[in-house]
C-alpha cells in the first residue's frame, strides 16, 4: 500500500510538470500563464478574452493529450514487462 502512494505521488508531480513546461513552451505574445490558470477553474474561466479562447484550449488540450501519450506509454511497457518475466521458481514440498 506504501509503494502505491509513493507511486502515485511521484506520478501526479511528475505529470504537472509535464503539464507545465508543455504549457509554458506554446505561450507566447498576448497569451500568459495566469491565462491558462484562469481557464481551467470553470467561474474565472469567463473573464478571459473570447478571441484567445481557442487558443488557450490549444494549449492545455496539447498539455494533457502530452501526459495521456506518456501515460499509454507507461501502461505498454508494464505490460510488456508483466508478460516477459519469469514466475518464482516453484518450491518443492
Amino acid at each position: 500500500m506504501l509503494f502505491r502512494t509513493l507511486g502515485q505521488t511521484f506520478m501526479s508531480s511528475i505529470f504537472g510538470a509535464i503539464l507545465s513546461i508543455s504549457t509554458a513552451s506554446q505561450i507566447g505574445g498576448k497569451i500568459t500563464t495566469q491565462m491558462i490558470n484562469k481557464l481551467t477553474d470553470a467561474s474565472s474561466a469567463r473573464s478571459l478574452p473570447q478571441n484567445l479562447l481557442p487558443q488557450l484550449r490549444t494549449i492545455l488540450f496539447n498539455g494533457m493529450h502530452l501526459i495521456m501519450v506518456i501515460g499509454l506509454i507507461l501502461v505498454v511497457i508494464a505490460f510488456v514487462i508483466n508478460l516477459t518475466r519469469k514466475g518464482p521458481a516453484k518450491q518443492p514440498r
